[in-house]
């Protein structure tokens, strides 16, 4: 963000982050991969990734597809990995 600070990732952008980290390593995929393959910034991927900053849902979406996963099952399984461990809150 020019002449900003970006916001802090949630609980939850972290543990998604921590999945999008498995789900590359799990495919031999380097960063820069990804980021050519989403069309991402590979500073922004690096970011993301590192949990350093906040997933923007358009960027969040194109790593879903790059990495050949639904961003609805991505989703849901880091929001059961935080309901898991405590983390998050489940929503009424």
């Amino acid at each position: 963000m020019p002449g900003g600070t970006a916001d802090p990732p949630s609980p939850l952008e972290r543990v998604i982050a921590r999945e999008l980290r498995r789900l590359l390593a799990s495919q031999d995929r380097s960063q820069a991969d990804l980021a050519r393959a989403s069309g991402v910034p590979e500073s922004a991927v690096s970011r993301t990734l590192g949990g350093q900053r906040s997933i923007r849902m358009v960027d969040y979406i194109k790593l879903c597809e790059a990495l050949h996963v639904a961003p609805g099952t991505l989703m849901a399984l880091a929001e059961a990995r935080l309901h898991e461990f405590g983390e998050l809150e489940p929503q009424a």
